[in-house]
């Protein structure tokens, strides 16, 4: 905004809620030189979620700030840190009610699913 130009590092984080069809987004400005771990942590922190920043995975969440139980997607769009400003999107799908998350799209980690998220 003010005639500024959109920083390089910028993530777009969105929860969907289905119990409600509801979306919970926020921007997120990154530090300079981060990486995934930092996106991850920052864009955790941001949204207000407990955050676990080993390997660049999210690794708990406050399930309240998603749905009560259910399904949510957290959704990223960020500029790459390599030296290439390409837009990137990773797709995260929480089962709210297990804690049990995978990710899914065009990204470094599109075949990990992980085991388990721990709530606060």
């Amino acid at each position: 905004m003010n005639g500024k130009p959109e920083p390089e590092e910028v993530a777009y984080a969105s929860f969907f809620k289905p119990n409600d069809g509801s979306w919970v987004s926020q921007k997120v400005v990154l530090d300079t030189g981060s990486k995934v771990n930092a996106i991850s942590r920052k864009v955790a922190l941001d949204l207000d979620l407990d955050v676990e920043a080993a390997d660049g995975f999210l690794k708990g969440f406050r399930p309240e700030v998603i749905t009560p139980c259910g399904k949510a997607t957290l959704r990223w769009y960020f500029w790459s840190t390599e030296g290439k400003k390409e837009y990137e999107e990773v797709f995260w799908v929480v089962d709210t009610c297990h804690f049990e998350v995978l990710i899914s799209g065009d990204f470094i980690w599109q075949e990990k699913i992980f085991d388990r998220l721990l709530p606060r």
